[in-house]
């Protein structure tokens, strides 16, 4: 199970995604399975722990944790969705204008317009995301998503929701002026579900190094929630780390042992409210 846990979830996932979006059913998709996939990595966390003493079940912060999934990741999504839908209906039309037509090729099957959203818009977040982590002012809205000591499946949700709307303007915003239609652009937010959660969590698995330079293995991610600084500012791309390796912050984590998560100077404060406000400059 250490072996086929994880593959078997990633391909259990993409086929649920599959499904729902030959079914016309993506939107309901990116809000279902999430939450079985949640549900499912409590289970197996407990089964099959890496770190026992740093479980979810032990963790003084889970409920803080459940409510960043639902407030933070709940608002931040709305926003992102909201940013890309008017970027859409204010701009698009001028920008192809400007282009002497569509920039995209909507005449792909839908399969290959997803695809290509996914490889250009984790390129964009890859970029988005190494920005959060330099620039000080805009650190602390990303800096909720890596408090705490431990990594487990929550910590995957735990989003403050103004990160998730930066993902909106630099991310999904652009690719829908070029023309990508709204089922292509959930592409996106599907290939992160397929590969986040697990790659968050406390899990004890066997994974073969060579998928580590090309996919999110949690092996490259854990690299990334590292609490030494020097691992941290590596391995920043959420789907394919194709992205890091052209950017030169790809860290291969083969052959060394998960280092310890969290953050040795944590900007953020105590209590749920305060998290929530501190990083717009509210005291």
């Amino acid at each position: 199970m250490r072996r086929w846990l994880w593959p078997s979830f990633v391909l259990a996932s993409a086929l649920a995604y599959g499904l729902a979006f030959w079914r016309g059913a993506a939107q309901e998709s990116v809000l279902l399975v999430p939450a079985v996939q949640v549900l499912l990595l409590v289970a197996f966390e407990a089964w099959l722990p890496a770190d026992r003493k740093r479980s979810l079940r032990s963790d003084p912060a889970w409920r803080n944790d459940v409510a960043h999934n639902v407030i933070g990741s709940g608002l931040g999504s709305a926003l992102s969705d909201a940013i890309a839908v008017a970027a859409t209906a204010l701009l698009a039309g001028r920008v192809a204008a400007l282009a002497g037509g569509s920039l995209w090729p909507g005449h792909w099957p839908l399969a290959a317009q997803a695809g290509l959203v996914i490889f250009l818009a984790d390129g964009l977040e890859t970029v988005r995301h190494r920005v959060f982590h330099l620039v000080p002012w805009l650190w602390p809205i990303h800096a909720v998503h890596h408090a705490g000591d431990r990594l487990h499946v929550l910590k995957s949700g735990r989003m403050h929701a103004l990160d998730l709307a930066a993902r909106g303007l630099c991310v999904f915003a652009p690719l829908a002026l070029l023309g990508a239609p709204p089922e292509a652009l959930l592409a996106y937010p599907a290939a992160n579900s397929v590969f986040g959660p697990i790659a968050h969590a406390n899990l004890d698995l066997s994974i073969g190094p060579w998928l580590h330079r090309w996919l999110l293995t949690p092996p490259v991610h854990h690299v990334h929630h590292a609490r030494e600084l020097e691992l941290a500012l590596h391995n920043y791309a959420p789907v394919l780390p194709l992205w890091d390796r052209l950017l030169g912050t790809f860290l291969d984590p083969s052959g060394a042992p998960q280092p310890p998560a969290g953050l040795a100077d944590d900007p953020n404060p105590l209590g749920l409210w305060a998290q929530l406000v501190s990083p717009v400059g509210w005291s």
